[in-house]
């Protein structure tokens, strides 16, 4: 099963959660390497 996390409103484009999730790790990564 897909949930949607966000809709772009510019452009009606879906971010699932999982595609979410992934940004948000991939963040939080970046981060880390900063500190």
């Amino acid at each position: 099963m897909v949930y949607i996390a966000h809709i772009r409103e510019s452009d009606k484009q879906i971010q699932t959660v999982e595609e979410h999730l992934i940004g948000v790790q991939l963040l939080a990564q970046k981060q880390l390497e900063i500190k």
